[in-house]
């Protein structure tokens, strides 16, 4: 190989695993780099890997060298060594893109660039690839890739260099570390024992299917040696016991630990012993499974030791509590752990794994096993630290690279121990596992570090500890040991589950995940560790009797409820799931429901007892109180004299001092008078100046704003300019100065000039100098503008002379009022004065009457408290008598309350232990499977004496029935399965997700909270939402959830809630919120039968809210009594509003006086409040007694009424469910409640009122069934309504009880009698249908002598089963049955079915029609005027499309009626976004949407199903003009919720003859005044329309291939053929029938024999002979009418007979036979199964029994050696002989076949057994053996068939044994033709034999055929010319030997078996017009691919068969052909 590399030659090492093909490689590799400078590239490849990533990665490792020039550095190479090279899957057609890649690479030395599209040249690159052999999803490799590498085998190694290699490595450890000479001495011995074991294990446990992981290597002996290697001399004492002990470990730990049954196990541990006995000599006893060894005693020692803990496991379960302690309080994440012998062998299993470098495990279980807990705690014991990836929505395939890098980083970079923890929840995408597979394997993710910053961040992290560790600094030495530092310090634990198939597709497609993990498989609990846990669990209940029985009933419940999930997934076909997270959750439920309700009951005993205690002590007090009040009253007498008396001398005073008042009051109103006048003059006077004040202020503003320099600059002036001299001489005027410039500037000179200004007086300013100022500011530039431009000082100074002359005129004005105010304010001055003396004699009169008025209040109080307290005792003495009278009753029933509570609180531990098992496990079962379960636990209560109520029941246990009341008032269903969940929603520790397809569950939840916030996952911003309402305490409903719930919200549902400094915090996304302790979380979806994993119901509790059948009777009785009696129905629901308020306020009375007593304080007598709801509880109990005994009354007449209708509400629910049972059927068969509701309401307005009562209800029960009928059929396909009105009759005649189960089974399903007795006539009976026969007399009491009856009058019998109408037809006058007038009609159906199976069909319709009349069978289709007569704006309408059907049209023109503009789109990619606007613009403006082809926007339905709710719940407003139509073909993923509230129609071809020309007259209405010649033509191509769409249903009779014949062509048609005859004078029959048989409906036409069907067809209905009442059938019922051809059709028959397709009648027993079995399949399709309680074969034991019988029967292969040697005679052209050579190609395809066969079932039988892996060929083989077909695999090299596979082999061993007895005998006399692979090339061989023999081109050379009365058996010379052949079938005809002709078939005979024919070559041979071209075909279906003859591949040629008595057309409408073999 070094060699190799050298030279660069590409080299491919194959090898089984674990031969050490990688490890050899890569080892070479990294010794080459060193010395050889060989940079070594590992790559891995897996299932999913992509040529595109395989490109990348191998171009990242390249360096440019030119423009595209890539490779090595110089004077280096490159050695790319892939793994798995043969892992990628196939694609559909062989391909492997990513080989191919290496293929190019390898062959032209380069690849294209895939961005920018030009060649890479790669050069100095080698190319190593390692793979095992195929098998086990490793695929062949194509040789044109093999071809290019030097292929090398790595052989398994032999036993002795296998223990040469670890014995040395062993031998080598023990002499290293001073082990003791005889430990050192086993060394041998143990690497003997361990190699013999894996041998023996690995030839024993094999990997068959159900053990997959059964694949041992020899990698798995390394590990063993690895876990050898851990022990230390002081750890064995240097004893051979320990040792051995050791070795039994380890080797279990590789080993065991992957086993999955208790026998594998046992297997293990006998075989492991018997080897140790052989070289040690040990106690046999000793070695068993308990066997442990491990460091985790001594961690935090300095030398950690390995050593065994099997006799310290009470030392080992003490620390693992205390580290779980330590793991809680560091991580706040609370697990709680129970230690049992399983689980902490799970922890020392991951500990040993953690400890080793490259550990990794796959821990395999049952979610909810505790898989990742005990991985957190074993990595928590080992310091290493735990990554788990967090789902948010938008997680993909980046995102988890991203945390990849992290991971690596952390790993690889800092040397980190790190744990990555993932599990199968967490598979968003399969690459995830395509990356951990390469980690697993190679310790790098290809082309992860893609960017070059990435790559210098690891070279950056990783260089100080490389150059530490001396390394070299480059980066591939760089890169080497960031790899290793993954490889050691990451370890990877999946956490997968064993359930469904997906793990073991995943391990074939991801090898890794086997071979480099170590794996533990978590076995289910063992009853010991179920019992442990428990009574753990249970010793958290203080004072709890019986534990051990409870831990029992525990163990025992959980083991039942498997066993009923089991048998509910078997009947029900619905999946539940229990698991040990469910068994702890129940304990822990039962634990707090007990605790609670111990603590409710016994507060209230406790309080019913104190209240009696204080109520008993209250009555002692009565005859002390007596005494005190004759004490009182003495004292009374008198105190009331002293009062009377002050209140007299207070009288008077009192009188005196108000007269007083009075006078002081008078005057002091005069006085306030005078002030108020003054006021208003002094406001007024004020308000006169405030007019100035704003002038002034600015003055005084600008004066403010006068600076120095400016005051300097205006004394500067020597000769001032006038106007500043005039502004000067005004300020010197008011300031009363010399007015010229040297004073006016001595003035300013002044330091306090400005502040004279500022403070000047303006009350000083006289008259005189106002005239002064005035005769300077009169003048025109004394203007502050104009001052202004001279000096900015003087403008402030004029400003303010300006003021101070506005203010003084005003000033002057007010002064009068000014004076006349002060001198009323003199006069106010003097008044005030004497009032206030006057005022001061007032109050010394009110003091003295004060002081009077006191010392009367003195003696009035003191004369009141005497009176109060006698008051008081009065009342204590009116309360005891009171309380004596009340406690005669309340005491009473308070002691019997008291009682009750103390049975109660003994039957408790019983009944809360039924409600918890009931709340954890039962909520997704059904009612019946709930009572089983709770049946079988109150069976074991009384084995194991636990006390519980007799009349136990979920509701009462744990729920208040008032609270129950309120339930039922906001929607819950009234009946007991309902309430249960309402209790179980409530109840559960896991968050609800109730399974609520009728959306009962979310309409009861909105109701009864009205602040419940509602979210979908589907919106995009919910998390943030929901981390509101976390924080915030609401309640939350997630709707329509999908089978995988939003891993974005798993904290929340596993209520992971941390504390941080005393707040409690949960992480919900990538966030962290505050939890509020009033949050709650539902979740409702209306998926009925969803498919949830185990892990949804570990982390929700799944609630079936399925409606049932009493529930919706209940709902359904309410509706009819508010129609029919609404007073009644009134009158009831305030009965229940009544007495749940009345039983809510006595309760609340009644806790109000236990609350009163409980808290009462002082004397209890004194307390009114107490008394008196003490004596309102009386009265309230009395009164609602009396009420209660009214209404009971009342309610007995109310359900006397009620029950009167009950019937009705029965029919409605059995409607419902048979509507619900027909979504079964087809998806798009959806109806919600509230629809099926809104229908059943009308019905009840629709039925005629009548006087009596029986008729009122017969007619409700009519008109209900019949609306319903009507409504929901036009949303169902043609087939399915007569099975839906056959379903509806026969469940109303099951719930009568006229139909038993035993007889329904029968119909149904295939029965084997228990008394099996001869067929009497096999040839009338089948041995299937005298089976049934036995069955029914079995099992029917009425018919119990029917096989006798049958037998004793079999000619009769024959001749009533052959009787058309078989149903109305009366059976034989000879049998008991013809007598019996009271036969069940149902029983009439199976003697049908086992007399004349075809006939079921119409027997179903004649049982219907009998029992409910012909509207369920001849409903006439809605038409599109009705569908939007009763649509509305709201309303979707839903178009079900089938093929050949389409609305379209049709939808237009209603559009154009109605005067609408309608916008079509049709969906697809991209076009979402162009619907939504429509959508939104025909909400505003009215225009009518049709969005088409639904289904094929399967991505955008989620979108569809918003915009349809938005609309449907009225939260938009819409144009009552708008409509919305969807088309969508039936699609399982179109929005559940727009099915159920749409109004749906189904648009197909019309069923029937008569129906397709009704509605071609419908679609085309033709004109009155339309030629005659036009309507009958019309007529005529209408008929022939109707013909060949109907022929389709007779399947390969009526046309080969089904043709999609649609309106279009009839409608083309009509317009052609009015073209004709209006534009030709002479009808061109030809044309027409040319362009309208080859062109318009021929253009569909692909098969030639089919063309010439159609156009035999069409001659019979258009030509000259097209006349008035022309016949076009033999019968006369189907003919051309002259007039009202509408009429004439509509008295056609519904059914039509073959004869009017020219076909015969057995052509209706084939089509009637698959049309009644396909009726019946469909209708047990949608019932429950029926368990089988007898034993069963495995299907793994029935696929190899079918194996081993293929194998021994095959037979051998075809030797052409020896053949007989006539057949390699040399013709005269020197060639074999042509029918020769058809033979060697016969016998070379048979061999291929053969050899397949042999192959293939030999690993098949190997996978079975275990010794390879299972590929996904064999999966698929296997799955066709159980089903009795074909494997794929063999039909791709089988001849055409349709066999099922027990026929196929039989005809495959004949079909060999024909060419075996040809190859080799001299001469066969007749050839088997249908026994060849390829009988077309036989033919051609005869007419090239005769060809070559006489000289005549083959093209001229035909066959000339004749059909001999003779066995090929009696022929016993060869002939002449041509060949005989045998084995044809003849069908649609039988053969007349006699008179050599074709004629009609015998009824009931399908396939007429011809005996031989001469196949003669002729000559340009013509046959005449007598001749019937009949097709020969392989298979019955006659169709094929159509092959390069332009001819189907299923066609062989056409036979001439004479045809004396009809002309060939007849035969070929019979649809006669040639078949060459059947189809069993």
């Amino acid at each position: 190989m070094q060699l190799l590399i050298r030279e660069q030659i590409p080299t491919l090492i194959t090898g089984q695993t674990g031969v050490g093909k990688s490890m050899l490689v890569q080892s070479l590799l990294f010794e080459m780099k060193l010395n050889e400078n060989i940079q070594p590239v590992l790559l891995n490849f897996s299932a999913q890997t992509k040529s595109k990533q395989t490109q990348l990665a191998i171009e990242s490792k390249l360096i440019k060298k030119g423009k595209i020039l890539f490779g090595a550095r110089v004077n280096e190479q490159i050695a790319i060594f892939i793994d798995d090279i043969n892992m990628p899957a196939l694609e559909k057609y062989g391909a492997q893109p990513c080989i191919e890649l290496l293929r190019q690479m390898i062959e032209l030395q380069g690849t294209f660039d895939r961005t920018k599209l030009f060649w890479k040249n790669i050069e100095d690159v080698t190319l190593l690839i390692a793979g095992g052999p195929p098998g086990g999803g490793r695929n062949q490799l194509s040789q044109r890739f093999v071809r290019q590498f030097n292929v090398l085998n790595m052989p398994n190694q032999s036993d002795s260099i296998l223990e040469m290699i670890y014995g040395s490595i062993l031998k080598g450890y023990f002499n290293s570390i001073n082990f003791s000479e005889s430990v050192r001495k086993t060394s041998d011995q143990i690497t003997r024992i361990t190699v013999e074991l894996f041998r023996r294990i690995s030839q024993e446990l094999l990997p068959i299917p159900a053990k997959f992981h059964y694949t041992f290597n020899s990698r798995d002996i390394s590990k063993v040696f690895q876990g050898l290697l851990m022990i230390r001399p002081i750890s064995c004492n240097n004893s051979n016991d320990t040792i051995a002990k050791l070795w039994v470990h380890e080797c279990a730990r590789v080993f065991c630990d992957r086993l999955i049954s208790v026998q594998d196990k046992l297997w293990f541990y006998n075989t492991a012993v018997d080897l140790l006995m052989r070289y040690f000599s040990v106690n046999k006893d000793d070695i068993t499974s308990n066997i442990l060894f491990s460091d985790i005693l001594k961690l935090e020692a300095a030398n950690v030791l390995y050593e065994e803990v099997t006799e310290k496991r009470k030392v080992i379960v003490k620390s693992l509590q205390d580290k779980l302690d330590d793991y809680i309080m560091a991580t706040n994440d609370k697990m709680e752990l129970v230690f049992f012998d399983d689980a902490l062998e799970h922890i020392l299993r991951i500990a040993r794994i953690f400890r080793q470098p490259r550990g990794n495990a796959m821990l395999i279980g049952v979610g909810g096993s505790g898989k990742q807990s005990l991985t957190k705690l074993a990595s928590f014991l080992m310091r290493s630290e735990i990554f788990q990836i967090e789902i948010v929505k938008t997680y993909n395939a980046d995102s988890f690279r991203a945390d990849l890098i992290k991971i690596l980083m952390k790993t690889g970079g800092e040397r980190i121990p790190l744990t990555f923890i993932f599990n199968e929840a967490q598979i968003v995408q399969e690459s995830f596992l395509e990356d951990i597979n390469n980690i697993l394997n190679t310790g790098e993710v290809p082309n992860l570090f893609a960017k070059k910053e990435d790559l210098e961040q690891v070279y950056n992290n990783v260089r100080p500890q490389a150059i530490k560790a001396k390394r070299q600094d480059s980066p591939e030495s760089l890169w080497t040991f960031f790899v290793e530092g993954i490889r050691n310090s990451l370890h990877i634990v999946l956490c997968m589950s064993p359930v469904g198939n997906q793990l073991r597709i995943r391990c074939r497609k991801f090898p890794s995940l086997v071979n480099c993990c170590t794996i533990d498989w978590f076995t289910q609990w063992p009853k010991e560790a179920l019992l442990e846990v428990a009574n753990k669990f249970l010793d958290k209940i203080p004072n709890l009797k019986q534990k051990d029985q409870l831990a029992q009933m525990c163990m025992e419940v959980n083991l039942q409820v498997a066993n009923l999930c089991d048998a509910y997934q078997k009947e029900l076909r619905r999946q539940v799931y229990t698991t040990p997270k469910s068994y702890l959750d129940q304990i822990q439920l039962y634990a707090d429901l007990l605790i609670q309700k111990q603590q409710e009951h016994g507060l209230i005993q406790r309080k019913l007892a104190d209240g009696l205690d204080k109520l008993f002590k209250a009555n002692e007090k009565v005859a002390e109180l007596k005494i005190k009040m004759q004490g009182i009253q003495p004292q009374l007498i008198e105190q009331s004299a002293k009062t009377e008396e002050f209140l007299k001398q207070l009288a008077i005073d009192q009188s005196e001092a108000n007269l007083k008042e009075r006078l002081v009051n008078d005057e002091a109103q005069i006085v306030n008078q005078q002030a108020l006048e003054i006021k208003i003059i002094a406001d007024e006077a004020q308000a006169e100046l405030n007019k100035a004040m704003p002038v002034m202020k600015e003055a005084e503003e600008a004066l403010q704003k006068i600076s120095k320099a400016e005051i300097t600059e205006i004394k500067g002036f020597i000769n001032p300019p006038p106007v500043v001299q005039l502004v000067l001489e005004a300020v010197c005027i008011l300031l009363q100065e010399k007015t010229d410039w040297n004073s006016a500037k001595q003035v300013m000179i002044s330091s306090d000039f400005m502040e004279r200004l500022t403070k000047y007086d303006k009350s000083q300013i006289t008259e005189q100098m106002l005239r002064k100022l005035r005769f300077i500011t009169i003048k025109p530039e004394f203007d502050p503008i104009c001052v202004a431009q001279k000096s900015q000082a003087c403008k402030s100074l004029c400003m303010w002379c300006r003021a101070i002359d506005s203010y003084s005129k005003i000033a002057k004005e007010v002064e009068p009022k000014k004076r006349r105010v002060a001198d009323e304010q003199q006069n106010l001055e003097i008044k005030n004065q004497e009032l206030a003396v006057k005022q001061e004699e007032l109050q010394k009169v009110r003091d003295k009457v004060a002081k009077l008025q006191k010392e009367c209040d003195e003696t009035v109080e003191k004369k009141n408290g005497l009176e109060k307290k006698l008051e008081t005792i009065k009342k204590r003495l009116i309360a005891s008598e009171k309380l004596t009278y009340l406690l005669a009753d309340e005491g009473i029933r308070w002691k019997d309350q008291i009682k009750l509570i103390e049975q109660v609180l003994q039957q408790i531990i019983g009944d809360v232990f039924l409600a918890a098992s009931t709340v954890s496990y039962l909520g997704a079962f059904t009612g019946q499977y709930r009572e089983q379960l709770i049946k079988n636990a109150v069976s074991k209560l009384k084995e194991f004496d636990i006390p519980f109520s007799e009349n136990y029941s979920l509701s009462s246990t744990l729920e208040n029935p008032i609270v129950i009341r309120d339930w039922v008032i906001s929607g819950l269903p009234n009946d007991a399965i309902s309430i249960d969940n309402g209790v179980i929603v409530t109840r559960a520790d896991r968050w609800p997700l109730m399974i609520d397809p009728q959306g009962q569950a979310n309409k009861w939840l909105k109701q009864f909270n009205k602040e419940l916030k509602i979210m979908r996952f589907t919106e995009s911003h919910f998390l943030k939402g929901l981390q509101q309402c976390i924080s915030s305490g609401y309640e939350v409903l997630f709707e329509e959830v999908e089978e995988k719930l939003e891993p974005s919200v798993d904290s929340v549902l596993q209520k992971q809630i941390i504390e941080v400094d005393g707040r409690r915090l949960i992480k919900v996304g990538d966030q962290k919120v505050d939890y509020h302790n009033q949050f709650k979380l539902y979740f409702t979806t209306k998926i009925a039968n969803p498919n949830y994993l185990p892990e949804v119901f570990i982390k929700t509790t799944v609630i079936n809210f399925s409606i049932t059948f009493e529930g919706l009777c209940d709902q359904l009785l309410g509706d009819v009594m508010k129609f029919e009696k609404p007073e009644i129905e009134k009158q009831r629901d305030e009965i229940i509003i009544k007495m749940s308020n009345a039983n809510k306020q006595l309760k609340g009375a009644q806790d109000s006086i236990l609350d009163l007593l409980a808290n009462v304080t002082g004397n209890i007598l004194d307390n009114e409040q107490l008394i008196h709801t003490l004596e309102v509880s009386k009265y309230q109990s009395a009164d609602i007694q009396k009420s209660l005994e009214e209404t009971i009354i009342v309610e007995q007449q109310i359900n006397e009424s009620r029950n009167l209708y009950h019937s009705v509400a029965i029919r409605g629910s059995i409607l419902y469910f048979v509507i619900s049972d027909m979504s079964l059927i087809d998806p798009m068969y959806q109806y919600s409640l509230q629809y099926f509701k809104k229908l059943y309401n009308v019905s009840l307005n629709l039925t005629p009122k009548t006087e009596l009562l029986s008729e009122r209800l017969l007619y409700l029960e009519e008109t209900i069934t019949q609306t319903v009928f009507k409504d929901i059929c036009r949303g169902l396909f043609q087939q399915h309504r007569k099975i839906f009105s056959f379903l509806i009759c026969a469940q109303v005649q099951r719930q009568n009880g006229s139909i038993s189960n035993a007889a329904w089974n029968l119909l149904l399903r295939d029965q084997i009698p228990s008394t099996p007795i001869i067929n009497p006539d096999k040839v009338f009976l089948k041995d299937s249908q005298w089976n049934l026969i036995l069955c029914i007399q079995e099992q029917i009491s009425d018919l119990t002598d029917l096989s006798q009856d049958i037998k004793n009058n079999l000619l009769y019998w024959k001749e009533f089963s052959q009787i058309d109408d078989i149903y109305q037809a009366s059976f034989p006058a000879q049998s008991p049955l013809a007598v019996s007038s009271t036969l069940n009609p149902f029983y009439r159906l199976l003697i049908i079915k086992a007399l004349k199976p075809e006939k079921v069909m119409f027997g179903l319709t004649e049982y219907v029609i009998e029992l409910f009349g012909e509207f369920y069978i001849n409903l006439a289709s809605s038409s599109m005027e009705e569908i939007y007569q009763s649509s509305e704006s709201h309303t979707p309408i839903i178009f079900i499309l089938s093929p050949g059907a389409d609305p379209t049209q049709t939808l237009f023109k209603l559009a154009k009626e109605q005067q609408s503009q309608i916008d079509v789109i049709s969906l697809g990619q991209g076009q979402g976004k162009k619907a939504e606007t429509l959508i939104q613009k025909g909400q505003k403006d009215g225009t009518w949407i049709m969005l088409q082809n639904c289904h094929l926007a399967r991505s955008w339905m989620p979108q569809l199903e918003k915009l349809m709710e938005s609309l449907t719940s009225h939260h938009i407003e819409v144009h009552n003009n708008f409509r919305i139509f969807l088309t969508s073909m039936p699609a399982a993923y179109f929005p559940v919720s727009t099915l159920q509230n749409g109004l749906k129609l189904t648009t197909e071809p019309p069923r029937g003859l008569k129906s397709n020309l009704l509605r071609s007259y419908q679609e085309f209405q033709q004109a009155d005044n339309q030629q005659k010649l036009f309507k009958q033509l019309f007529f005529s191509i209408s008929f022939f329309h109707a013909i060949v769409q109907e022929r389709r249903k007779f399947g390969p009779l009526g046309f080969n291939i089904s043709y999609e014949f649609n309106d279009s062509d009839l409608d083309i048609s009509i317009q052609m053929m009015k073209m004709f005859i209006s534009q030709e004078e002479e009808i061109p029959w030809d044309a027409m029938q040319f362009m309208i048989g080859q062109i318009n409906y021929g253009g569909r036409v692909t098969d030639d024999q089919d063309r010439v069907c159609l156009t035999s067809i069409l001659k019979k209905y258009l030509g000259d002979h097209i006349e008035n009442n022309v016949k076009f059938s033999n019968s006369g019922i189907y003919y051309l009418p002259e007039d009202d051809y509408i009429h004439y059709i509509s008295q056609l028959p519904n059914q039509e007979d073959p004869e009017v397709f020219g076909m015969h009648e057995n052509a209706n027993i084939v089509f009637q036979t698959q049309e009644s079995q396909k009726i019946l399949d469909i209708i047990l399709s949608i019932q429950p199964r029926v368990s089988s309680t007898s034993a069963q074969k495995s299907p793994d034991m029935i696929v190899m029994e079918k194996a081993i019988y293929f194998q021994s029967n095959l037979p051998e292969l075809l030797d052409k050696n020896v053949c007989n040697q006539r057949h390699y005679q040399i013709t005269e052209n020197g060639s074999v002989q042509s029918l020769s050579t058809v033979l060697f190609q016969e016998i070379d395809k048979f061999n291929k076949l053969l050899e397949l066969i042999q192959s293939t079932l030999i690993q098949l039988q190997q996978a079975i057994k275990g010794f390879v892996l299972i590929s996904q060929e064999l999966d698929e083989m296997y799955l066709a053996f159980l089903n009795n077909a074909i494997p794929p695999n063999w039909m791709k090299q089988s001849y055409s068939t349709l066999k099922p596979l027990s026929s196929w082999f039989k005809d495959l061993i004949a079909r060999v044994t024909f060419i075996r007895s040809w190859m080799e005998k001299d001469f066969i006399p007749a050839y088997w033709m249908s026994g060849l692979f390829y009988p077309q090339g036989f033919l051609t061989g005869v007419l090239q034999t005769h060809s070559r023999k006489y000289k005549i081109p083959i093209n001229k050379l035909n066959f000339k055929f004749k059909v001999l009365d003779i066995d090929q058996d009696r022929i016993r010379d060869e002939i002449k010319d041509g060949v005989y052949v045998y084995g044809l079938y003849l069908e649609g005809a039988r053969w007349d030997y006699q008179h050599e002709t074709l004629i009609e078939q015998q009824v009931g005979q399908i396939y007429f078996p011809l005996a031989m024919m001469y196949f003669q070559p002729m000559e340009e041979y013509q046959i005449g017009d007598e001749y019937y071209n009949c097709p020969c075909y392989k298979t019955s279906n006659r169709t094929g691919v159509l092959s390069t003859t332009g001819q189907s591949t299923n066609f062989i040629l056409s036979i001439d068969l004479m045809s004396k008595t009809e002309k060939p057309e007849y035969w070929t409408l019979r649809g006669t052909a040639i078949i060459s073999q059947l189809n069993d």
